[in-house]
């Protein structure tokens, strides 16, 4: 038997989310984990309580609880330290532009992850 917290996480996902667990579902594409950027996406994400994690997560798969896998890619067409991050909810895809600090980092991806929910604006043509 299992209690109903069990069968929550087993259906629905384990709402904890841990920067360990995190960086065991991250593949990284045309980056090192040795990148400078890499290192203060992490720092930004220790830095994050558990439902800013939970957002940041949201942002990037389309899901607010694990497990969801994560590739992380260099934004190559945003060379400013303004930008955002930006992801594709499709492919779990990060897009990670090259800022001068982990906090920037941080900055960036807390808003990104309160504040870009194209994703939950999704409407049927139907809706009005």
């Amino acid at each position: 038997m299992l209690t109903w917290q069990e069968v929550e996480k087993k259906v629905c996902g384990d709402p904890e989310i841990t920067v360990e667990a995190l960086k065991r579902l991250t593949r990284y594409e045309d980056l090192e984990m040795s990148d400078v950027r890499v290192q203060y996406l992490w720092d930004a994400l220790t830095s994050f309580t558990n439902e800013d994690r939970s957002r940041f997560l949201r942002f990037v798969t389309g899901r607010s609880r694990l497990p969801a896998p994560i590739y992380v890619f260099p934004d190559k067409g945003m060379e400013t330290t303004d930008a955002l991050p930006r992801s594709s909810t499709c492919s779990s895809t990060l897009y990670l532009p090259n800022y001068p600090s982990a906090k920037v980092c941080e900055e960036k991806l807390r808003y990104a992850a309160y504040n870009c929910v194209a994703i939950d604006t999704d409407m049927s043509p139907w809706e009005e």
